[in-house]
């Protein structure tokens, strides 16, 4: 009796996928045994990505096959050998092959976008198995073998392997000016950018803007920016964004769409078939939004339009500083007044001495020659609050959103303990986060609740320390406090009545203080030994930041 022979193959060499070089010839196998084996860089049940237009590389190992097949869907061509880097692959189709061939090695040219399969036929005269090697759920390498069917007298071996087609870019996009959609853009729009005389037109005032919706889908862009060399920004990634637009005079702009690895790469630019037309503004040149300290002490606001003339202006502003705590209460000189060298409607303020956190700050502008591009003269403003700038949070990992759970505490949060009462939750989170820390107390006991994290090394200082709380309607919360606890050797402990603020709705509670030596944890407590009625409250995004003070 014939012995059976099974022979285990792993997966083979890549043979240059995706690199266009001439191929190989056919394989041919070297003993009588059977054998199935293939060269590709991937499993079957498992799928590559690869951009439309482009080829993947196969080549049947197999020993011993009484009949052997390739074959491919409608619209995809088998390629002839010979082509090199750079040519085009069009030229080297094999019209003759079709759909199938009976080549060891074939070269497969995609046209169809989306999922495209490649079957390999082969039969064999005695049973062959194959050894896949696939992860399972918690990521390990499991091998899967799988076996020959036998069929009419011989053992077929069918496999399949998918490639994932991505096609060419089709913008789909539309422009907004107030509440009129004024342009929009299909997949099936041809954009003529030699007719451009005929393209639509929108007429700005200096400081309008345009917004702008992306709905790009074919192709399966990963990213986009938009482009406009006169707008600000002048390229802005958002699917839906705002560009404003001061400089006078007619421009156009475009739409570049691009993907990245792991996705297969490209990259398009589109023409956006508008023309703006900016002319002078008639509303009055003011002061826009907040005046803001940033990291280097820089004193800052925006404009309702690009400034291109300031000069000699710093006599007209005032900075009044006010520190209650110190009994401070000055002018600062202005030492010099800028425009700001990445945005000209921004204007910059350097101070003659420094402001700190716990300082009251306001600016004035008594009015002068600070002139716009559509040569408005900015107005005058009466005394503004300036927000003084703020060092980042100590808390910044996860575990202070209570976003990942814990491995060591039922119903816990990573890095946190909790006594009854607390528990991490995913009923409700802070804009639109995870997962938030849950309290909750039923009327008829006393509380002591308690979440604790350890392991901190909070230094000595001043700090704000803020977090937001989501209070139920309904809750009884009268005379009920949450302590907050700062602990080494000795406490320091913060007492926040949760009677002075509203139900219903997240709320911000901070306070500043000042901790006295490193603190290694922190404790959100309630016990209260007056047996309240129920209560249910949600705290999340817990944040602590240094201060700068004046002393």
């Amino acid at each position: 009796m014939m012995r059976k022979i099974y022979k285990y193959s792993l997966l083979a060499t890549i043979l240059g996928l995706l690199v266009l070089t001439a191929c190989t010839d056919e394989y041919e196998a070297p003993n009588s045994f059977s054998d199935v084996s293939w060269a590709q860089s991937f499993e079957p049940g498992n799928t590559w990505h690869v951009n439309i237009d482009e080829f993947v590389a196969f080549m049947d190992l197999s020993q011993g096959t009484l009949s052997h097949e390739w074959s491919i869907e409608e619209g995809n061509h088998f390629l002839d050998n010979g082509f090199e880097q750079g040519d085009t692959l069009d030229y080297f189709i094999n019209k003759e092959k079709g759909l199938s061939t009976s080549d060891a090695t074939v070269n497969v040219l995609f046209k169809n976008a989306g999922l495209n399969k490649i079957r390999l036929h082969n039969t064999f005269s005695e049973p062959v198995k194959y050894q896949y090697t696939v992860r399972d759920e918690e990521g390990n390498n499991v091998i899967v073998p799988v076996h020959s069917v036998e069929k009419d007298g011989a053992h077929v071996f069918d496999t399949t392997f998918v490639v994932d087609v991505y096609g060419e870019f089709k913008a789909k996009y539309a422009v907004v000016f107030k509440t009129d959609t004024i342009l929009k853009i299909t997949e099936e729009d041809l954009v003529d950018i030699n007719d451009t005389a005929n393209w639509k037109q929108v007429e700005l005032e200096a400081g309008q803007s345009l917004e702008l919706i992306d709905f790009t889908t074919v192709g399966r862009p990963s990213k986009r920016n938009w482009v406009f060399g006169s707008g600000n920004p002048s390229a802005i990634e958002d699917s839906a964004a705002v560009v404003s637009f001061y400089s006078l005079g007619r421009s156009k702009g475009f739409v570049d769409y691009s993907r990245a690895y792991p996705q297969p790469t490209a990259y398009k630019r589109f023409d956006i078939p508008l023309w703006i037309n900016v002319s002078a503004s008639n509303e009055p040149f003011v002061i826009s939004g907040d005046i803001t300290e940033n990291i280097d002490g820089i004193v800052s606001f925006k404009v309702t339009g690009e400034v291109t003339e300031l000069i000699n202006e710093e006599s007209n502003f005032t900075v009044t500083v006010k520190n209650t705590g110190t009994g401070f209460d000055e002018t600062i000189d202005v030492v010099s007044a800028t425009i700001n060298t990445s945005d000209a409607t921004i204007i910059d303020l350097k101070l003659q001495s420094p402001i700190y956190n716990n300082d009251e700050v306001s600016v004035a502008y008594a009015g002068g020659n600070i002139v716009s591009i559509d040569q408005r003269v900015l107005s005058a403003f009466t005394a503004q609050q300036a927000i003084t700038y703020q060092k980042p949070s100590l808390f910044l990992d996860d575990a202070w959103g209570f976003e990942i759970p814990s491995t060591a505490q039922d119903g816990g949060a990573d890095k946190w303990w909790f006594w009854p009462g607390f528990a991490r939750s995913e009923d409700k989170g802070y804009l639109g986060s995870n997962a938030s820390l849950k309290f909750e107390h039923t009327a008829g006991s006393n509380i002591y609740a308690r979440a604790e994290r350890s392991g901190l090394s909070v230094p000595e200082g001043q700090y704000l320390f803020s977090f937001y709380a989501f209070i139920e309607d309904g809750s009884d919360i009268a005379n009920v406090e949450l302590k907050t606890i700062w602990d080494n050797e000795a406490w320091q402990q913060i007492g926040i009545p949760l009677d002075t603020y509203s139900t219903g709705e997240w709320v911000l509670i901070e306070n500043v203080i000042n901790l006295e030596g490193v603190r290694n944890s922190f404790n959100f407590r309630v016990f209260e030994g007056t047996n309240p009625g129920d209560i249910t409250m949600y705290i999340d995004d817990v944040r602590l930041y240094p201060l700068t003070v004046r002393e």
